[in-house]
């Protein structure tokens, strides 16, 4: 059955953070998640197949998944307590500086894509 699915994206609670920070997490589809690993991929050398030398970056992964499903955050702050916008350049200093912080987004998407799962069975019933 090829339903389209109407959630997109859901909060998450940080656990246990005093400030109440939550992410705003997207959900990616099937193909975008390929998309994904290929965009993590590095090339070198030559393009002709048989002499490119290919590698899976997983640091550059860790950096799509946070840039690509992140769409909102609040409750991060700034060294001087102000409120820090949720940019590209802020989630790429979250994650290298806040050690929880990609296992978490992981937790997250896993949770999403469960209940998109969930909403793909039920719609399927109706």
């Amino acid at each position: 059955m090829a339903r389209f699915v109407e959630i997109t994206t859901e909060w998450f609670a940080v656990p246990d953070d005093a400030d109440g920070a939550k992410l705003k997490i997207k959900y990616l589809t099937p193909g975008q998640e390929q998309e994904l690993e290929l965009d993590a991929l590095s090339v070198a050398g030559s393009s002709d197949s048989a002499t490119a030398n290919v590698s899976f970056d997983i640091g550059k992964k860790r950096q799509l998944v946070v840039t690509k499903t992140i769409t909102d955050w609040s409750g991060f702050f700034d060294r001087k307590g102000k409120e820090s916008k949720c940019t590209k350049d802020n989630l790429l200093k979250a994650l290298s500086e806040f050690d929880w912080f990609f296992d978490f987004v992981e937790e997250s998407r896993a949770t999403l894509r469960k209940n998109v799962e969930k909403e793909k069975g039920e719609a399927g019933k109706n």
